[in-house]
């Protein structure tokens, strides 16, 4: 077998680097948006809140109402 030099594998991990950091910024950017829904939340009134909460325990049965 041959043997990888140095420089390869540094260079392959340098780049594997550069685009796993891209990834990282996906969730931290879904729980700054978690955050923030959060914070509408609390400032809702008593109707919109209980509206809001109806509607997120119909989630579950989205996908079947839709694909029927």
């Amino acid at each position: 077998m041959l043997k990888k030099k140095g420089g390869e594998a540094r260079a392959k991990a340098k780049n594997g680097a550069l685009e796993g950091g891209s990834l990282r910024i996906g969730p931290v950017l879904g729980l700054a948006a978690l955050i923030v829904m959060i914070m509408q939340y609390t400032r809702l009134d008593e109707p919109k809140k209980r509206f809001i909460t109806y509607l997120a325990r119909q989630i579950p049965y989205l996908p079947g109402r839709l694909y029927v």
